[in-house]
């Protein structure tokens, strides 16, 4: 059984826009998650109304924490993809 964070990962990898299709896609998918589901998508259309940050700004220490972790978490989930369509084949 997915995780809520693994569904979360895989929404944030796989869709281009917080649209309400999607939304209504992955909760007909994962039932069980539906709320969290909402709630990622609303913080998502929230962020997307914000304007850019100033990316030139040097990153906190937690900052950078967060990031490293994150871009781990989506490292390992794409190799885990990569590694189940290669089994499918």
């Amino acid at each position: 059984m997915a995780t809520l964070e693994d569904v979360e990962m895989d929404i944030l990898v796989t869709e281009d826009a917080p649209t309400r299709e999607a939304l209504d896609r992955w909760c007909a998918r994962y039932p069980q998650y539906r709320r969290d589901l909402v709630d990622l998508f609303v913080w998502w259309t929230i962020d997307r109304l914000r304007p850019e940050p100033d990316y030139s700004a040097p990153l906190s220490a937690d900052e950078q924490a967060m990031c490293d972790r994150l871009a781990e978490k989506a490292l390992t989930r794409i190799r885990a993809m990569d590694a189940e369509r290669r089994s499918g084949q």
